[in-house]
């Protein structure tokens, strides 16, 4: 893809959702061929029989989606509780924040460089670089 069709990807509403939907249906029918497993055995047997799985495999995952979109129709306020809940159990919450650690240079100081926490000072010239040349911090 080009810059002007990238664009259109990521700006378009339709073709982001369809491009989402594309990617969810590869990732299921991936997962329904389990290709990992049959590419295993050599590339020739496994492009093989996944060439005969692709079919029912199409099937299977099509009519898994027809009806979860049938039970979704049937009562979305139910489905939607239910995202609910499993969200709750996931007590989603952000991590605390740490406080940021006290620089142990002093103002007009460059023999010591700051370190990272739990890390000992370094001879240095305050600019971040370790005095041996090692390289940066």
């Amino acid at each position: 893809l080009g810059w002007n069709e990238f664009m259109a990807l990521v700006f378009s509403p339709v073709y982001l959702v369809l491009g989402a939907l594309l990617f969810l249906f590869g990732r299921s029918l991936y997962m329904e061929l389990d290709v990992d497993t049959e590419m295993a055995k050599g590339s020739l047997p496994g492009v093989l029989t996944l060439a005969a799985k692709v079919g029912p495999a199409v099937g299977a995952v099509l009519g898994r989606t027809r009806q979860a979109l049938q039970t979704f129709a049937s009562n979305p306020g139910e489905q939607l509780g239910h995202v609910q809940q499993a969200l709750s159990e996931l007590e989603l919450s952000p991590a605390p924040r740490r406080k940021p650690q006290a620089s142990t240079t002093a103002p007009g100081d460059n023999h010591r460089v700051a370190q990272h926490p739990g890390q000992e000072a370094a001879e240095g010239h305050g600019n971040g670089y370790i005095a041996d040349g090692e390289g940066k911090q």
